[in-house]
Protein backbone atom coordinates (compact mmCIF):
# COMPACT_ATOMS: atom_id res chain seq x y z
CA UNK A 1 0.00 0.00 0.00
CA UNK A 2 1.09 3.73 -0.54
CA UNK A 3 0.63 6.88 1.39
CA UNK A 4 -0.99 9.83 -0.65
CA UNK A 5 1.96 13.01 0.34
CA UNK A 6 -1.52 15.05 -0.45
CA UNK A 7 -4.69 13.71 1.66
CA UNK A 8 -2.37 11.05 3.73
CA UNK A 9 -5.33 8.35 2.84
CA UNK A 10 -3.51 4.98 1.58
CA UNK A 11 -4.14 3.17 -1.16
CA UNK A 12 -3.38 0.14 -3.87
CA UNK A 13 -0.74 1.57 -6.38
CA UNK A 14 -1.50 -0.16 -9.49
CA UNK A 15 1.03 0.93 -11.72
CA UNK A 16 4.61 2.10 -10.65
CA UNK A 17 4.21 5.26 -12.99
CA UNK A 18 1.17 5.66 -11.15
CA UNK A 19 3.52 8.16 -9.11
CA UNK A 20 2.52 9.39 -5.63
CA UNK A 21 -0.87 10.64 -5.69
CA UNK A 22 -3.81 8.65 -4.53
CA UNK A 23 -6.10 8.90 -7.88
CA UNK A 24 -8.51 10.72 -6.14
CA UNK A 25 -5.77 13.55 -5.73
CA UNK A 26 -4.29 13.01 -9.04
CA UNK A 27 -7.69 13.62 -11.03
CA UNK A 28 -7.37 16.93 -9.21
CA UNK A 29 -4.19 18.10 -10.24
CA UNK A 30 -4.17 21.00 -12.60
CA UNK A 31 -2.79 20.32 -16.04
CA UNK A 32 0.54 21.92 -16.64
CA UNK A 33 0.25 25.51 -18.72
CA UNK A 34 0.39 25.44 -22.63
CA UNK A 35 3.11 28.08 -23.03
CA UNK A 36 5.42 25.93 -26.26
CA UNK A 37 2.58 25.15 -28.26
CA UNK A 38 1.22 28.78 -29.39
CA UNK A 39 5.10 29.36 -29.28
CA UNK A 40 5.68 26.73 -32.05
CA UNK A 41 2.26 27.70 -34.21
CA UNK A 42 3.65 31.43 -33.94
CA UNK A 43 7.29 30.45 -35.36
CA UNK A 44 5.64 28.46 -38.27
CA UNK A 45 3.42 31.23 -38.81
CA UNK A 46 6.23 33.83 -39.19
CA UNK A 47 8.40 31.87 -41.13
CA UNK A 48 5.67 31.47 -43.67
CA UNK A 49 4.34 34.97 -43.57
CA UNK A 50 8.29 36.16 -44.02
CA UNK A 51 8.40 33.72 -47.02
CA UNK A 52 5.62 35.52 -48.74
CA UNK A 53 6.99 38.64 -48.11
CA UNK A 54 10.09 37.91 -49.97
CA UNK A 55 8.70 36.62 -53.07
CA UNK A 56 7.80 32.87 -52.40
CA UNK A 57 4.55 31.84 -53.68
CA UNK A 58 2.06 31.76 -50.85
CA UNK A 59 0.31 28.47 -52.46
CA UNK A 60 2.64 26.55 -54.06
CA UNK A 61 6.43 27.64 -53.58
CA UNK A 62 9.09 25.50 -55.85
CA UNK A 63 11.56 23.32 -54.53
CA UNK A 64 14.17 25.98 -55.08
CA UNK A 65 12.46 28.20 -53.05
CA UNK A 66 12.15 25.83 -50.59
CA UNK A 67 15.98 25.40 -50.29
CA UNK A 68 16.83 28.36 -50.02
CA UNK A 69 15.00 28.60 -46.29
CA UNK A 70 16.25 25.18 -45.14
CA UNK A 71 14.13 22.90 -46.26
CA UNK A 72 15.62 18.87 -45.88
CA UNK A 73 17.38 17.60 -48.69
CA UNK A 74 20.01 14.82 -48.60
CA UNK A 75 22.56 16.00 -50.64
CA UNK A 76 22.82 19.42 -48.59
CA UNK A 77 21.66 17.99 -45.37
CA UNK A 78 24.48 15.06 -45.76
CA UNK A 79 27.11 16.89 -46.67
CA UNK A 80 27.70 19.43 -43.84
CA UNK A 81 24.19 21.08 -43.61
CA UNK A 82 23.00 18.86 -41.10
CA UNK A 83 20.76 21.88 -39.60
CA UNK A 84 18.34 21.70 -42.29
CA UNK A 85 16.76 18.56 -40.05
CA UNK A 86 15.23 21.63 -37.65
CA UNK A 87 15.01 24.37 -40.06
CA UNK A 88 12.63 22.31 -42.33
CA UNK A 89 10.53 21.83 -39.56
CA UNK A 90 9.27 25.08 -39.61
CA UNK A 91 8.55 25.35 -43.81
CA UNK A 92 5.63 24.87 -45.04
CA UNK A 93 4.69 24.01 -48.84
CA UNK A 94 1.93 26.47 -49.31
CA UNK A 95 -1.20 28.10 -47.11
CA UNK A 96 -2.95 24.50 -47.69
CA UNK A 97 -0.27 22.77 -45.99
CA UNK A 98 0.43 25.23 -43.17
CA UNK A 99 -3.17 25.29 -42.22
CA UNK A 100 -3.60 21.21 -41.78
CA UNK A 101 -0.11 21.33 -39.90
CA UNK A 102 -1.35 24.68 -37.70
CA UNK A 103 -4.57 23.16 -36.77
CA UNK A 104 -2.74 19.76 -35.86
CA UNK A 105 -0.16 21.07 -33.71
CA UNK A 106 -2.67 23.52 -32.15
CA UNK A 107 -4.89 20.46 -31.24
CA UNK A 108 -2.10 17.74 -30.35
CA UNK A 109 0.21 20.16 -29.33
CA UNK A 110 -1.43 21.89 -26.02
CA UNK A 111 -3.25 18.04 -25.04
CA UNK A 112 0.62 16.88 -25.33
CA UNK A 113 2.00 19.66 -23.52
CA UNK A 114 -0.66 19.65 -20.41
CA UNK A 115 0.32 16.09 -19.52
CA UNK A 116 3.87 16.05 -19.90
CA UNK A 117 4.89 19.48 -19.67
CA UNK A 118 6.49 22.73 -21.78
CA UNK A 119 10.12 21.68 -21.78
CA UNK A 120 9.31 17.73 -22.21
CA UNK A 121 6.94 18.60 -24.77
CA UNK A 122 9.28 20.78 -26.58
CA UNK A 123 11.91 18.18 -26.35
CA UNK A 124 9.38 15.12 -27.69
CA UNK A 125 8.35 17.80 -30.42
CA UNK A 126 11.79 18.80 -31.60
CA UNK A 127 13.07 14.88 -31.22
CA UNK A 128 9.90 13.28 -32.97
CA UNK A 129 10.90 16.23 -36.05
CA UNK A 130 14.43 15.36 -36.43
CA UNK A 131 13.84 11.44 -36.21
CA UNK A 132 10.81 11.79 -38.90
CA UNK A 133 13.49 13.88 -41.13
CA UNK A 134 16.54 10.95 -40.38
CA UNK A 135 13.82 8.50 -41.50
CA UNK A 136 12.69 10.71 -44.45
CA UNK A 137 16.89 10.81 -45.45
CA UNK A 138 17.06 7.07 -45.33
CA UNK A 139 14.02 6.31 -47.50
CA UNK A 140 14.50 8.75 -50.13
CA UNK A 141 17.44 11.27 -49.82
CA UNK A 142 16.83 13.18 -53.26
CA UNK A 143 13.28 14.33 -51.72
CA UNK A 144 13.12 18.29 -51.19
CA UNK A 145 10.75 17.83 -48.00
CA UNK A 146 9.16 20.40 -46.01
CA UNK A 147 7.20 20.49 -42.90
CA UNK A 148 6.02 19.63 -39.10
CA UNK A 149 4.27 16.41 -39.39
CA UNK A 150 6.83 14.29 -38.40
CA UNK A 151 7.26 16.05 -34.83
CA UNK A 152 3.42 16.03 -34.75
CA UNK A 153 2.85 12.97 -35.47
CA UNK A 154 5.07 12.59 -32.36
CA UNK A 155 3.23 14.50 -30.37
CA UNK A 156 0.08 12.46 -31.45
CA UNK A 157 2.36 9.02 -30.77
CA UNK A 158 3.23 10.20 -26.72
CA UNK A 159 -0.32 10.82 -26.61
CA UNK A 160 -1.23 6.89 -27.55
CA UNK A 161 1.61 5.93 -25.29
CA UNK A 162 -0.04 8.13 -22.44
CA UNK A 163 -3.56 6.14 -22.66
CA UNK A 164 -2.44 2.54 -23.45
CA UNK A 165 1.18 1.88 -21.91
CA UNK A 166 0.62 4.48 -18.73
CA UNK A 167 -2.68 4.70 -17.82
CA UNK A 168 -2.53 7.14 -15.35
CA UNK A 169 -5.78 8.08 -13.42
CA UNK A 170 -5.72 11.98 -13.97
CA UNK A 171 -5.02 11.35 -18.36
CA UNK A 172 -7.13 8.60 -18.88
CA UNK A 173 -10.47 9.77 -18.37
CA UNK A 174 -9.45 12.90 -20.37
CA UNK A 175 -7.45 11.16 -23.10
CA UNK A 176 -10.55 8.64 -23.85
CA UNK A 177 -12.69 11.28 -25.10
CA UNK A 178 -9.87 12.62 -27.84
CA UNK A 179 -8.28 9.42 -28.88
CA UNK A 180 -10.93 8.78 -31.48
CA UNK A 181 -9.94 11.97 -33.21
CA UNK A 182 -6.40 11.37 -32.43
CA UNK A 183 -6.35 7.44 -34.07
CA UNK A 184 -8.47 9.23 -37.11
CA UNK A 185 -5.69 11.67 -37.59
CA UNK A 186 -2.99 9.71 -37.31
CA UNK A 187 -4.65 6.75 -39.49
CA UNK A 188 -5.89 9.08 -42.27
CA UNK A 189 -2.89 11.05 -42.73
CA UNK A 190 -1.00 7.98 -43.19
CA UNK A 191 -3.41 6.09 -45.48
CA UNK A 192 -3.78 9.67 -47.87
CA UNK A 193 0.50 9.90 -47.49
CA UNK A 194 0.62 6.05 -48.96
CA UNK A 195 -2.06 6.37 -51.62
CA UNK A 196 -0.89 9.73 -53.01
CA UNK A 197 2.49 11.03 -54.33
CA UNK A 198 4.07 14.01 -53.23
CA UNK A 199 3.43 13.43 -49.76
CA UNK A 200 6.48 12.14 -47.61
CA UNK A 201 5.80 9.90 -45.84
CA UNK A 202 8.14 8.06 -44.03
CA UNK A 203 9.05 11.40 -41.67
CA UNK A 204 5.12 10.58 -40.04
CA UNK A 205 6.40 7.23 -39.49
CA UNK A 206 9.65 8.39 -38.26
CA UNK A 207 7.99 10.75 -36.18
CA UNK A 208 5.04 8.61 -34.75
CA UNK A 209 7.24 5.72 -33.54
CA UNK A 210 9.50 8.02 -31.63
CA UNK A 211 6.75 9.74 -29.62
CA UNK A 212 5.07 6.46 -28.64
CA UNK A 213 8.85 5.76 -27.42
CA UNK A 214 9.42 8.91 -25.76
CA UNK A 215 5.65 8.75 -24.77
CA UNK A 216 6.39 5.29 -23.06
CA UNK A 217 9.21 7.08 -20.30
CA UNK A 218 8.62 10.36 -20.26
CA UNK A 219 7.72 11.63 -16.80
CA UNK A 220 4.41 12.98 -16.26
CA UNK A 221 3.84 15.62 -13.46
CA UNK A 222 0.37 16.56 -14.29
CA UNK A 223 -0.65 12.96 -12.70
CA UNK A 224 1.93 13.02 -9.97
CA UNK A 225 2.10 16.24 -9.19
CA UNK A 226 5.81 16.79 -9.31
CA UNK A 227 7.60 19.75 -11.05
CA UNK A 228 11.15 20.44 -11.86
CA UNK A 229 13.83 18.02 -14.02
CA UNK A 230 13.98 14.75 -12.52
CA UNK A 231 16.43 12.13 -13.38
CA UNK A 232 14.15 9.85 -14.99
CA UNK A 233 13.49 13.14 -17.48
CA UNK A 234 17.15 13.47 -18.10
CA UNK A 235 17.75 9.93 -19.06
CA UNK A 236 14.92 9.53 -20.99
CA UNK A 237 15.93 12.61 -23.79
CA UNK A 238 19.94 11.79 -23.19
CA UNK A 239 19.32 8.14 -24.24
CA UNK A 240 16.73 9.47 -26.95
CA UNK A 241 19.55 12.34 -28.43
CA UNK A 242 22.00 9.62 -27.87
CA UNK A 243 19.89 7.06 -30.20
CA UNK A 244 19.65 10.13 -32.65
CA UNK A 245 23.05 10.85 -33.37
CA UNK A 246 23.80 7.26 -33.84
CA UNK A 247 20.69 6.85 -36.53
CA UNK A 248 22.33 10.03 -38.08
CA UNK A 249 25.36 8.74 -38.35
CA UNK A 250 23.95 5.64 -39.76
CA UNK A 251 21.99 7.19 -42.34
CA UNK A 252 25.29 9.17 -43.47
CA UNK A 253 27.15 6.35 -43.87
CA UNK A 254 24.22 4.48 -45.91
CA UNK A 255 23.72 7.44 -48.45
CA UNK A 256 27.42 8.29 -47.96
CA UNK A 257 28.07 7.27 -51.97
CA UNK A 258 25.01 8.80 -53.37
CA UNK A 259 26.13 11.70 -55.81
CA UNK A 260 24.79 14.60 -55.05
CA UNK A 261 21.38 15.42 -57.55
CA UNK A 262 19.23 18.34 -58.38
CA UNK A 263 16.68 18.77 -57.07
CA UNK A 264 13.38 18.51 -59.29
CA UNK A 265 11.52 22.19 -59.67
CA UNK A 266 7.93 22.83 -59.65
CA UNK A 267 7.17 21.10 -56.18
CA UNK A 268 8.07 19.21 -53.14
CA UNK A 269 6.51 16.59 -51.04
CA UNK A 270 5.53 17.98 -47.55
CA UNK A 271 4.61 16.22 -44.35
Amino acid sequence: MAVCPKCGSQFFQLYEDAGSLCPRCAATVVPQPVRVTPLLLGLIVLVYVAMVATGVSPLDPNAGQLLVWGADFGPLTLNGQGWRLVSSMFLHGGLVHLAFNGWALWTLGRLTERFVGASSFALIYLLSGIAGNLTSLLINPIQVSVGASGAIFGAAGALVSLQYLRKLPATAMVLKRDLAGIGTFVLYSLVYGFTHSGIDNSAHVGGLLTGLALGAFVPIPSATGEHGPRLRTLTTFGVASALLVLGADLVWHTRRRRRRAAPRRGGSPTR
